[in-house]
């Protein structure tokens, strides 16, 4: 069997600009390695059609119109959380029809994101933020948060959205996350460039402003930032987010008087601080482990999958925070990719 060229429009033509020429069939299907037959119909075609293209084929009849595929994605775009069997009974339409008519128009069901709802003030908190860490060295920040864990390791519950390709963080396909105030263990950590502390573990019990002082401002934090500072003159700044414990006033006095200087952190903004990535790993890892039985088992697991993360992708977390704030000015201080 011969390998022969595609006979795509171009090709063709090339056959009839050949033809013009006053190749012979047989010489131009030499040149192109066509069977003779394949250049004739070619040529034949031209001379009925004026064409190099294939006829339309006939297909199956739409069963739709125009208009009427306009009016299904408009319904689509206005309830873009239903699931298909709602569209199947308002257009009387096969689901596979609508998702064709979906994917035309580049609408695809996918897992919404969840993101913590960003009010009006807290978005010109975030643009504020942003202006205000222009040209910021994020290599002598120092990153610090709590994360509650439970026995059992991540459970993303991610409800479906109709959307378009690159629409995944619009605000209309965002699906809010709200706090809970159950927890299992609360644990603490501190990352900064080329570092990760190790983590410290809150026993149970309503977590105050005297018991954050003592436990990490007084036991973790001042160590830490002196040991990141080492013997350089650069001042260290600290990320903490807006928690009551970490916004009191006897607990920014403390900070005051340990030496312990605070980068300011809008709002709802567990993006802006990387080490919520580091948290959502750490859960990742738990997620393949056994459940956990008893709360030092937890916390054991736990300790393991923090150790587990390379500092490459610490660094990377860092490194990147330019990135995030540029994305935030993007943004207009609504939800970014982090």
């Amino acid at each position: 069997m011969v390998r022969t060229t595609p006979r795509t429009p171009t090709k063709r033509g090339a056959v009839i600009g050949l033809h013009a020429s006053g190749l012979s069939k047989s010489a131009i299907a030499k040149q192109l390695g066509w069977p003779r037959s394949t250049v004739r119909d070619v040529i034949q075609r031209h001379l009925e059609t004026g064409s190099c293209y294939d006829r339309a084929r006939s297909g199956r009849p739409r069963k739709t119109s125009d208009r009427d595929e306009r009016l299904i994605v408009r319904d689509m775009y206005n309830n873009h959380w239903e699931p298909w069997q709602f569209f199947v009974e308002r257009h009387q339409l096969a689901e596979s029809t609508l998702r064709g008519i979906a994917m035309r128009h580049g609408f695809f069901k996918r897992a919404a994101r969840r993101k913590v709802v960003i009010s009006k003030a807290n978005k010109a908190k975030r643009q504020e933020w942003a202006r205000e860490n222009v040209g910021q060295d994020w290599t002598r920040v120092l990153f610090t948060d709590e994360a509650s864990f439970e026995a059992g390791g991540l459970r993303d519950r991610r409800s479906p959205v109709l959307r378009r390709v690159g629409e995944e963080y619009a605000l209309r396909n965002i699906q809010p996350v709200f706090r809970s105030g159950h927890f299992s263990v609360m644990a603490w950590g501190c990352i900064g460039i080329n570092r990760k502390f190790p983590l410290h573990f809150f026993e149970p019990g309503k977590i105050k402003s005297a018991r954050y002082i003592d436990e990490i401002l007084k036991g973790k934090l001042k160590s830490y930032v002196r040991r990141f500072k080492g013997s350089s003159n650069a001042t260290i700044l600290v990320v903490e987010d807006n928690a009551p414990i970490h916004n009191s006033g006897v607990t920014t006095l403390a900070r005051a008087k340990l030496g312990i200087r605070r980068l300011s952190h809008p709002p709802s903004s567990p993006d802006l601080n990387p080490i919520e990535w580091m948290w959502r790993a750490v859960k990742r890892r738990l997620g393949f482990m056994p459940r956990a039985s008893n709360l030092e088992m937890l916390k054991e697991q736990i300790r393991e999958a923090w150790e587990d993360i390379p500092l490459s992708y610490v660094n990377g977390l860092i490194t990147r925070m330019e990135t995030v704030r540029q994305a935030v000015v993007a943004a207009r201080g609504l939800h970014t990719p982090y």
